[in-house]
């Protein structure tokens, strides 16, 4: 009874952990990335106080790391000889990289393009009012240049997309 008991519980989190929505968000607005794992935990990527941070959040754990110390101030290993292993690889050419990138939505898009030059702004600013770009590009006269990008998946359908 535990042993049914045990499984159903590892079942039940991996299927939590299948279903649970990835996101993606980039504003370069305020300089900083955020990937989260909707309802499980979230790691941002900003800039503070002329240095960039890496925080992680999963569950109640929360961390904050210097980039810069991770990167450069690290312990540095030696270099061990370089033993060649057989490892199983993945073919690559069997993957249709077009399938897993249709697995992907976009939920927002804004991009300011302002060029620094009045005529080549004023040739782009048709665009703004061109259907497909009507909410999503904004060329200006104001020097101001941004990106706001928000993508969303499940790890269900990556994984289906990598069996197809």
């Amino acid at each position: 009874m535990v042993f049914i008991i045990i499984f159903l519980l590892i079942l039940l989190i991996i299927t939590w952990f299948l279903f649970s929505t990835l996101e993606l968000n980039i504003d370069t607005r305020i300089p900083s990335a955020t990937f989260r794992m909707i309802s499980i935990g979230k790691a941002v990527l900003v800039f503070e106080d002329g240095e960039w941070w890496l925080m992680i959040r999963v569950f109640i754990f929360r961390k904050k790391w210097s980039l810069w110390r991770m990167i450069f101030e690290g312990k540095h290993k030696k270099a061990k000889k370089n033993v060649r292993r057989k490892s199983a690889r993945m073919n690559f050419r069997k993957i249709s990289f077009l399938k897993l990138l249709q697995t992907f939505r976009i939920t927002q898009l804004q991009i300011a393009i302002d060029s620094d030059d009045i005529i080549k702004n004023a040739l782009l600013y048709p665009l703004n009012h061109i259907q497909p770009f009507r909410d999503h590009l904004f060329v200006n006269f104001n020097d101001e240049n941004y990106l706001v990008l928000t993508v969303r998946n499940a790890p269900w359908k990556i994984i289906y997309a990598l069996i197809r």
